[in-house]
């Protein structure tokens, strides 16, 4: 089936995800990818490591590219997999697709203390644990991450200064629109093949950012017509701590910009979690891990939240939950978990990797620090993601984390399991409507260059845009 556009612009085929979501009931599971993630790994002669499965199974996550409708996916990290390449997902066809060849990594010994770098010396970031910190930015069309413990020493992305000694740096940005599997993700010259040729797909911020991100969670926003990250840092000092990153200026790193805005309280809890933003209330609410606090002591609390509209630095603050769920939600691993928010329904939805699907939901006009109810979202299922399919592996260690996240241009959810066949879960929620999913499905360029065509793969419509001089263009 083609969608077949007017002048001379390209006929492109309707998106395949859409049509799977058309033949699912609200509240359902269905198995989306149509070839599996290890068909599309590095070859072996290009491979810096060969524990590639590390990229999912390793506390990882990935970013929801709306502009494409793709899912991209980078992670590996510390004792895993050094590999810094790139996997994408593409709903228009259901197929996994190598996005670049990795970076060669080379252990640097400054003084006493040695670590992995890549050898352009972080001008492209080395693996890393990722959690939940993958996030894409749709005005700036690209894909950004803080990263975690990276290979090696599990420390923060390192690299080596004009004085001779490890300093920290990143964030990393990646152009989807450079993407090329034959081609090493940075310059010519630094991959495993020398005379492999780059696709310079990576940027290095080089910002001065706090530190390091390992357990983090980063929450990406649209405010005045520009992306935003929320970014919460793991073991901070005193705690946990919220910070807002802008990237004003893609072409002037000097130009970004960090914030805090939020601090922890003494009975916060620490460490691995998910969180997201609540766009209604505007606030965030994270998850985290045991119920231990930084101090080690017992936290009696379930959730937690900072409350944007404070001015100022906001102090996070503690909630319980009324559990409906008829003990069902799993508390204990409640870390694990993967956390995200329905901007049609209004609550949080929540996936441990099994079959059910849980919700946060808020008592309108209550008090934010009350009146929070857990509740199931679907019936029980027998063809989910619980590791009741035989092609579907259970993954080992790490957690769901950032493999949980909603598309909102297609107004569902979407989970990834197996570090071996990638398996691509998509999740239909029980308030699904057709008519809050918002343009574009996908984006295509105009062979004639007169500007981007939006079209949306469910209704067939478009929409007028402009030419590259601003002039107004019917499509």
């Amino acid at each position: 089936m083609f969608a077949v556009l007017s002048g001379n612009a390209m006929a492109v085929p309707a998106s395949s995800l859409s049509e799977l979501i058309t033949t699912m009931q609200p509240g359902t599971w269905s198995l989306a990818n149509q070839n599996t993630f290890n068909s599309v790994w590095t070859p072996p002669a290009d491979r810096v490591g060969n524990n590639i499965s590390g990229i999912i199974r390793a506390w990882s996550s990935f970013a929801w590219d709306s502009n494409r409708g793709d899912m991209i996916l980078y992670g590996g990290g510390h004792a895993n997999y050094p590999g810094n390449d790139v996997y994408i997902w593409h709903s228009s066809n259901l197929q996994w697709e190598r996005a670049s060849l990795p970076t060669q990594v080379e252990e640097v010994t400054v003084g006493a203390k040695s670590d992995w770098l890549t050898v352009d010396n972080g001008a492209t970031p080395t693996s890393a644990h990722t959690y939940d910190n993958n996030v894409f930015l749709p005005n700036l069309d690209r894909f950004l991450t803080f990263g975690g413990y990276s290979y090696g020493q599990g420390s923060a992305y390192l690299k080596v200064d004009t004085n001779g000694q490890f300093a920290t740096t990143g964030p990393y940005l990646f152009d989807p629109n450079l993407a090329d599997g034959n081609k090493v993700g940075g310059a010519t010259g630094t991959g495993v093949n020398p005379n492999t040729v780059g696709g310079n797909m990576w940027q290095n911020r080089d910002d001065a950012f706090p530190g390091s991100f390992g357990s983090g969670i980063a929450i990406a926003a649209q405010e005045n017509g520009k992306d935003v990250v929320y970014s919460i840092r793991e073991f901070n000092s005193p705690g946990d701590s919220l910070y807002k990153y802008v990237i004003n200026d893609i072409n002037d790193t000097t130009k970004d910009t960090w914030t805090l805005v939020g601090t922890p309280v003494a009975n916060t809890i620490r460490s691995q979690g998910a969180g997201a933003l609540d766009t209604v209330n505007n606030i965030i609410v994270r998850t985290g891990v045991n119920n231990f606090n930084l101090y080690g002591t017992p936290v009696s609390f379930d959730f937690f939240y900072w409350d944007l509209n404070q001015a100022g630095v906001s102090q996070e603050k503690s909630f319980n939950v009324t559990d409906n769920t008829g003990g069902a939600f799993p508390f204990a691993n409640i870390s694990s978990m993967g956390l995200q928010y329905d901007p049609v329904g209004q609550r949080f939805l929540l996936w441990g990797d099994g079959n059910n699907v849980y919700t946060l939901t808020h008592l309108n006009g209550a008090d934010l620090n009350s009146g929070w109810t857990l509740s199931l979202d679907n019936s029980p299922v027998t063809n989910g993601p619980g590791g009741l399919l035989a092609n579907d592996l259970p993954d080992v260690g790490g957690g769901v984390l950032g493999k949980w996240d909603y598309a909102p241009d297609y107004g569902v959810f979407v989970g990834l399991k197996d570090p071996i066949n990638g398996s691509v879960w998509i999740y239909k929620p029980t308030n699904f409507n057709q008519a809050a999913v918002p343009l574009p499905a996908a984006l295509w360029l105009f062979s004639a260059g007169i500007g981007l065509l939006r079209f949306n793969s469910f209704t067939g419509k478009r929409i007028r845009k402009s030419d590259d001089c601003g002039n107004p263009v019917t499509i």
